[in-house]
């Protein structure tokens, strides 16, 4: 197989053409809708780039605490509390908030299975949480949705088969987490929409390597006699001269710099300027595109042209304002709605994390010096400052 060949043919996760398959939900088909049918784990674990501004985001989020805040802003006790922060056996309170988070990113939609004792019809006690595998799961609808006022009435039920076991599920043992979209009940992932950037990434790095381990299409090779007329190579001599250039030549350690024929050799130079390829513009391009999709920033990540600190810093304030807190939310609220709190709503805290805890003790320091300076000009006053002298120290304690 030939440069050419290898370059196209690699690391093909996508169709050739542009071609992205959505699905979309339509009132009244009972069919179950399937989550994943692009492989979509497998484009995650392959492509790093989009790999590292998913996990990114997901220990973020990870960061947060689980609370219940009251309507007056008091933290209270809850049982809700000791299930988040010990989920299940096999993930801790962090694991399980990322796996969330990640399952949401790449399939589009997130599901959590509740194990729990149903007393009754409303009553129920959960006693574990658990992440399921979103390619593994199939939501079947009623064919019913704008007149219903339950889940149940919507959702028939949620089909799981992972290949060695099957299992259903009622909807009221399922939390189902979606991506926000145009669909209600499941959403595309938006590595659908994400396919070019994700491509070009891919089958740029395999054509860096095929240009670094086998020096890519540098030319081709004919036999010349001795009157200088060029005649066809037999197989059986390509195919050896083929694989000692592979094999013996080239810049690798162990191999030789220079290359010696016995046949009288002719080389038509064919070579691809690496530069001129535009493999690195074009791989910092699609990241942008893939940091944009998933609501980060450029300077949370390496950068061929570096970041300094502060825009670091800033650069995190704003993805934790931006996407992180408001995506926290939404979990929260999810989980929330199927697991109703005694009193008060559930969220995940951010206001320990040090970069949070900066604008903080700005604002702190700031109302500080505001009150020493209304101090100080109360006391002009209160000695007998002219109105002139007391306009001017208020002034001054506007402007600071």
């Amino acid at each position: 197989m030939n440069f050419i060949q290898r370059f196209f043919n690699s690391s093909r996760f996508f169709s050739q053409d542009y071609e992205p398959d959505f699905n979309s939900y339509e009132i009244g088909n009972k069919e179950p809708i399937k989550i994943d049918f692009d492989n979509l784990g497998e484009v995650y674990h392959k492509c790093a780039h989009l790999k590292t501004v998913i996990n990114n985001n997901a220990l973020l989020l990870s960061f947060g605490q689980w609370k219940v805040i009251g309507d007056d802003g008091e933290e209270l006790e809850d049982p809700i509390l000791d299930l988040l922060n010990n989920p299940n056996p096999v993930q801790s309170s962090s694991d399980f908030k990322q796996s969330i988070y990640i399952y949401k990113s790449v399939y589009g939609n997130a599901f959590v299975y509740k194990n729990a004792i149903y007393k009754g019809t409303k009553q129920e006690q959960t006693k574990q949480l658990w992440s399921m595998k979103p390619d593994h799961m199939e939501v079947v609808p009623t064919g019913k949705f704008y007149k219903q006022s339950k889940i149940e009435d919507i959702i028939k039920e949620y089909n799981f088969d992972n290949g060695i076991e099957t299992d259903t599920f009622k909807p009221k043992e399922i939390i189902r987490f979606k991506e926000t979209g145009i669909e209600l009940l499941v959403e595309p992932s938006k590595i659908k929409t994400l396919q070019p950037q994700i491509t070009n990434i891919l089958e740029s790095y395999q054509a860096r390597k095929v240009l670094i381990s086998e020096r890519g299409a540098i030319g081709y090779m004919s036999v010349e006699n001795n009157k200088g007329a060029l005649i066809p190579m037999n197989t059986k001599e390509k195919l050896a001269i083929e694989k000692k250039n592979q094999t013996n030549y080239g810049i690798k350690k162990g191999q030789n710099r220079i290359n010696w024929s016995t046949q009288p050799l002719k080389f038509t130079p064919t070579v691809f300027k690496t530069k001129d390829l535009m493999l690195f513009e074009e791989v910092e391009d699609d990241f942008n595109v893939i940091i944009d999709e998933y609501g980060s920033n450029r300077n949370l990540f390496s950068n061929l042209k570096g970041s300094t600190f502060e825009n670091v810093k800033e650069s995190m304030k704003m993805v934790m304002q931006n996407t992180i807190i408001p995506e926290s939310q939404s979990i929260a609220q999810v989980i929330n709605q199927s697991i109703p709190t005694l009193k008060g709503r559930l969220i995940l805290d951010y206001s320990k994390m040090p970069i949070m805890q900066e604008d903080r003790k700005s604002e702190a320091e700031s109302m500080k010096l505001t009150v020493e300076a209304y101090e100080i000009l109360m006391r002009t006053q209160t000695l007998g400052a002219t109105d002139s002298e007391f306009q001017e120290n208020m002034l001054s304690l506007l402007k600071s």
